[in-house]
C-alpha cells in the first residue's frame, strides 16, 4: 500500500489563511505573521525562525495560524515530536479548524499510527464533512491497517466529494486490486 505523500495542502490552506499564496521575501518589509504565513517553500528554520516571532504578535486571531505555519515547517524537517505539539496548540486555540485535525493526522499516519491518524480525520470530517482529503486519507490510513474495505468506502466518498482528485481513483484502484477485485 503507497504511504502518504507530500500533498502540498497544507502549503495551501496557510496561504489561504494568510489571503494569498504569493510569498514575500522573509524578514523584508513584513510583520512577522506574514512572514511566517507567507513563506512557502522557504527552508524550515527559516520559517520556524520567523513563526516563533510571530507567536508575540499581538495580533491573537493569527496564532492558530501562526501555528500551523511552523509545524508544517517542523513536518518538513522530519521533526515530527515539535510538529504534533504545535498542531496540539493551534487545536486548542482554534477547536473547530478542520485543516488542523486533517494536518495533525498527516503526521500520525507519516509515524505509522494509524489509529491517531483515523481520529483526527474523523474529527476533520466531523468539522467539515465536504473535505476530499480528509476522506482521502482516512482511506489511505485504514488501508494501511489492512481495512481495504472501509478504505475503499472513503476513497469512493473522497471521489464523490472531488471527482479531480486523481490519489483516491489511484488509492481505490490499489485497495481494489488488493482485495482480488479486478
Amino acid at each position: 500500500m503507497p504511504k502518504l505523500g507530500e500533498s502540498g495542502l497544507a502549503f495551501a490552506m496557510l496561504g489561504m489563511l494568510a489571503g494569498s499564496l504569493l510569498p514575500p521575501a522573509l524578514g523584508q518589509g513584513a510583520n512577522p505573521i506574514e512572514n511566517c504565513l507567507m513563506a512557502g517553500a522557504a527552508l524550515p528554520d527559516a520559517v520556524i525562525r520567523e513563526c516563533t516571532l510571530a507567536m508575540q504578535s499581538s495580533d491573537k486571531a493569527a496564532i492558530p495560524a501562526v501555528y500551523l505555519g511552523r509545524a508544517d515547517a517542523y513536518v518538513r524537517k522530519g521533526d515530527y515530536d515539535r510538529a504534533l505539539a504545535d498542531y496540539d496548540e493551534a487545536i486548542k486555540l482554534a477547536p473547530d479548524t478542520a485543516i488542523a485535525f486533517a494536518l495533525r493526522g498527516e503526521v500520525h499516519a507519516k509515524r505509522g499510527d494509524y489509529d491517531g491518524a483515523i481520529a483526527d480525520y474523523e474529527r476533520a470530517i466531523e468539522r467539515a464533512p465536504n473535505l476530499p482529503s480528509a476522506f482521502s486519507n482516512r482511506g489511505l490510513a485504514w488501508a494501511n491497517k489492512g481495512e481495504l474495505r472501509l478504505a475503499i468506502a472513503d476513497y469512493t466518498k473522497a471521489i464523490k466529494l472531488d471527482p479531480n482528485l486523481p490519489v483516491a481513483f489511484n488509492n481505490r484502484g490499489i485497495a481494489h486490486a488488493a482485495r482480488g477485485e479486478h
